[in-house]
């Protein structure tokens, strides 16, 4: 078997090969950014979390230590910020079982 008879033979599995090489990196960088994406939505979740943790809390203490029974504003954003908790939980209880499934 001379050297050209033997690059024949070995031409076809090193390029499969080395196709299979290439999509194997190509498939881990396409991970790497989902993986990189879900963590970026992951700390934007907690940031808003974070932010409506504090409202509630400072808007109880408002409501405890000062009579805001007619202060309609301050009551209506309380009770938005209720909801929007509300809606951010069931929210993410729902991507949480679409992810189980």
């Amino acid at each position: 078997m001379d050297w050209l008879e033997l690059l024949k033979e070995f031409v076809t599995p090193v390029s499969v090969g080395l196709f299979m090489l290439y999509i194997n990196k190509r498939d881990a960088k396409n991970a790497d950014t989902e993986n990189a994406k879900d963590q970026m939505f992951f700390q934007i979740i907690n940031s808003v979390d974070a932010c409506m943790s504090l409202s509630l809390t400072l808007a109880e203490i408002i409501r405890e230590n000062h009579d805001c029974g007619d202060n309609e504003e301050l009551m209506e954003k309380y009770q938005r910020v209720k909801k929007a908790r509300r809606q951010k939980q069931e929210f993410m209880e729902k991507k949480a079982a679409e992810k189980i499934l």
